[in-house]
């Protein structure tokens, strides 16, 4: 006997975007349009995320961060795990994911 599904139509409400990843910026994901700044932004940050695992020099990593806008709170889980530096998602409107 044949198994049968049956698909349901998509809500119109439902979001769709484009996302792309670039291989040279790992944890980097972008939503929709790759803009120049955002990828100079994840270049920026993955600079950051190399000096530190190189230097270990939480003193330069808190000045790079602060100026990027990073709180105290991400800072401290970047010490612990520079992965969270650069696993970021660019080119998502604000707001979208609310309900």
């Amino acid at each position: 006997m044949a198994i049968r599904t049956r698909k349901t139509p998509a809500p119109k409400s439902l979001i769709t975007a484009t996302i792309s990843y670039i291989r040279e910026l790992p944890g980097a994901v972008f939503f929709g349009a790759i803009l120049a700044d955002d990828i100079d932004i994840a270049v920026r940050k993955q600079r950051i995320r190399a000096d530190f695992e190189s230097t270990d020099n939480q003193c330069t990593l808190w000045h790079d961060l602060r100026q990027m806008g990073f709180g105290a709170a991400e800072i401290a889980a970047a010490i612990l795990n520079p992965r969270t530096i650069t696993d970021c998602s660019y080119g998502w409107p604000p707001g979208a994911l609310a309900a």
